[in-house]
């Protein structure tokens, strides 16, 4: 019997976001506006001000697949023989995508600081070697910035506090934040985690004046973000684009603002008083999508990934960052198409150069194309490379990996693999692939330029044939026999 399926499809949108370039240069006008005392400042009286008492809402449940002990390995003499091809019927679908997320983006070299700003920052007293997941980033700024909190938490207490920062040169020191976020290649994320960093290692175990200076520092760098206190403690709350599950929010304007400790300590907030006046007008949501991977720490480890393909032997030696691995750890649980869609390490890219010197020598098998043998052996490779485990096993809890992750952690699950694949898939092929979400589990389609035999669906006006990185052994064109009959998503 024909299999039938319902597709939803989900596509991540494009987001216009300022380059750290283009907010390094508008912290230099906002230097030269205060140096000619044109600054806008937002005053004590304003920030005692626009607060109300709100409620947190329940936090989006993780995604949580049951997934088996073991994975399902592919048996020939049990498995499901189809004389013909099945199509997974296409019950509904989103209006195709006409954009995909922006291509990666290469930095070069960060330009010179202004001879200018160079001497301010020389002049400032305060000296800082902020260590951000390995590696030392320095800053100088004003000491005036510093400050403790102790005591009740109120609005008077948060803008006297805010008024100091105010009139401090605190302009000099976002400058150097924006500046390293563009060496350091950080999407809006690993900004907020820099500034954090930094905020950590000045205030040290005074949340509450970690909480204050690390909002004032987005709020200035036009990061959407507010505060909420209730009588002893601040809580920072970040807008952001994606869904972060796990984690309760406070909806202001139509706005989900989540509570975030930048630390990724737990957060326990039932209700708070928030500030709701909006700061910046130019202020934008946090975006969690990555168009380059961070460069971070340079010292690496290597892992070796065995697999057999046609009798043969494969042995590749990957290097991987342990320091970008704690990057990612730090990451929130978010939407499926962040992972799908985010860049790899230059050790995966040359892993990848590898690959596509063994794919070119491959000869296709009867009834194959040489296009579809070159995605049946990246199949193969990330089937029978990767032990599997569960998340639950692994972490405690359900989580998903970046491509990079794969290579640091000793296991993989449906998502991790289906990330992996489809990152190779692309990077070594050139083809498009998709993730095709079940209730509970997770594979892949590739549109194979000539097509293959087996399982597929039609969406979007093409054939996109069925590939399972959790189904051990099975080839191309083989869906996993537990999802006949689901309702499937997919996210491309």
């Amino acid at each position: 019997m024909q299999r039938i399926l319902i597709l939803l499809a989900l596509c991540p949108a494009i987001l216009s976001a300022q380059t750290w370039q283009e907010k390094t240069a508008e912290m230099q006008r906002r230097i030269e506006l205060r140096t000619q005392n044109q600054q806008n400042r937002v005053t004590a009286a304003q920030i005692r001000q626009s607060w109300s008492l709100y409620q947190a809402e329940t936090a989006q449940m993780i995604p949580d697949r049951i997934e088996p002990v073991t994975p399902t390995n592919y048996d020939p003499a049990t498995a499901r023989v189809s004389l013909e091809p099945t199509e997974v019927e296409v019950a509904s679908a989103a209006p195709a995508s006409t954009a995909r997320l922006a291509a990666p983006v290469t930095s070069g070299p960060t330009a010179p600081v202004p001879a200018a700003l160079a001497r301010g920052i020389q002049q400032l007293q305060g000296q800082s070697q902020t260590i951000f997941f390995g590696k030392s980033v320095p800053f100088r700024y004003d000491p005036a910035m510093i400050f403790r909190m102790s005591g009740p938490i109120t609005s008077t207490t948060i803008a006297t506090r805010w008024e100091q920062l105010e009139n401090t040169q605190h302009e000099l020191l976002i400058y150097q934040f924006t500046r390293q976020a563009e060496a350091l290649r950080l999407n809006d994320w690993g900004f907020c985690q820099l500034v954090h960093a930094f905020a950590r290692q000045t205030f040290g175990t005074d949340a509450n004046a970690r909480t204050l200076f690390t909002w004032f520092c987005l709020s200035k760098a036009d990061i959407r973000c507010t505060v909420g206190y209730n009588a002893q403690n601040l809580h920072l709350l970040l807008a952001v684009n994606q869904t972060l599950y796990g984690r309760s929010f406070m909806r202001i304007q139509d706005q989900k603002y989540y509570i975030t400790d930048l630390g990724g300590a737990p957060v326990s907030l039932d209700q708070a008083y928030i500030y709701e006046a909006q700061l910046s007008p130019a202020a934008k949501a946090v975006d969690m999508t990555l168009n380059v991977p961070p460069q971070l720490d340079s010292r690496t480890q290597v892992r070796t990934l065995t697999w057999t393909w046609g009798r043969r032997p494969y042995a590749i030696p990957v290097r991987v960052s342990p320091s970008l691995g704690q990057y990612y750890k730090a990451y929130p649980f978010t939407d499926l198409d962040v992972y799908l869609n985010a860049p790899a390490s230059q050790g995966l890219h040359r892993l990848a150069d590898t690959l596509r010197q063994i794919v070119r020598t491959l000869s296709p098998r009867e009834g194959r194309s040489l296009e579809a043998e070159q995605v049946a052996f990246l199949l193969h490779m990330v089937q029978t490379a990767f032990p599997y485990q569960r998340d639950h096993t692994q972490f405690g809890q359900e989580r998903y990996l970046f491509a990079d992750e794969s290579l640091i952690y000793p296991y993989t699950d449906c998502e991790d693999r289906a990330v992996l694949f489809a990152w190779l898939v692309r990077e070594v092929l050139g083809h498009e692939v998709i993730a095709l979400v079940y209730p509970g589990h997770v594979a892949t389609a590739v549109s194979i330029p000539g097509g293959a035999r087996g399982d597929y669906i039609r969406w979007q006006g093409r054939t996109w044939i069925i590939c399972d990185p959790t189904y051990i052994n099975a080839g191309i064109g083989m869906a996993m026999p537990e999802t006949a009959g689901q309702k499937v998503k997919v996210v491309w």
